[in-house]
């Protein structure tokens, strides 16, 4: 495997992660606040 090929694999990977990083984080808030407001 290429130094070269391995570096642009990595950065894919790490965008990829933060991507859904950040949808977790939104469906999380989302989720959040869906149910912690009071039903009352």
């Amino acid at each position: 495997m290429k130094p070269m090929s391995r570096a642009a694999t990595g950065a894919i990977i790490e965008v990829c992660r933060s991507r859904s990083m950040r949808k977790l984080a939104s469906e999380r808030r989302r989720f959040s606040e869906r149910w912690v407001t009071p039903s009352d």
